[in-house]
């Protein structure tokens, strides 16, 4: 059984590691009420304070803006477990775009440092082609064989043919 326990918002400060301008902004934006206030109207926190804070502090951690912990909190049923289930798979999603970007920018970088100067047209040539990549990809993978697809998207015969796009536009570019 534990006792309930009442702080001030220095003490609650102190005891939670969050800052006393913090928690008037989150009284503020209804996502932590005080429990109640003294004579002279000063802010109380109790034990369910911590637990509220917590909450909060979890979702700020989870990447929720306060408008979205706001609107989160007012719910009739908070669902922790499923919210966590949600931010896990959107988080997986982001992953998954940042390991692309970082795909895309290691083959620009092969490209760049070969031996023909890569001009400006020939960069937005391939970025062009990188934004579609995906797109082209899912129709590749619908529309082919497995040992098609799997020709199609060797990464070592995808870098030699960008590079080589990328000195014939250079080369195109000079003759014109």
């Amino acid at each position: 059984m534990s006792i309930e326990k009442n702080y001030s918002i220095g003490e609650f400060a102190k005891l939670t590691g969050v800052t006393e301008r913090t928690l008037r902004h989150y009284d503020q934006m209804e996502l932590l009420k005080p429990s109640g206030y003294t004579e002279h109207e000063h802010r109380i926190y109790n034990n369910n304070s911590i637990a509220q804070l917590q909450k909060i502090l979890l979702l700020k951690f989870l990447d929720l803006s306060l408008g979205e912990i706001s609107v989160y909190l007012k719910q009739p049923e908070q669902n922790l477990a499923m919210t966590l289930v949600n931010y896990a798979q959107m988080l997986e999603e982001k992953r998954k775009q940042i390991e692309t970007v970082l795909q895309a920018i290691t083959r620009v970088q092969s490209i760049v440092s070969g031996p023909e100067p890569v001009n400006h047209d020939s960069l937005l040539v391939l970025i062009h082609a990188l934004k579609n990549e995906e797109a082209r990809n899912r129709w590749i993978s619908e529309h082919s064989s497995d040992s098609v697809h799997n020709k199609l998207h060797s990464l070592t015969v995808q870098l030699e043919l960008e590079k080589e796009m990328a000195t014939w536009t250079g080369k195109m570019k000079r003759f014109i």
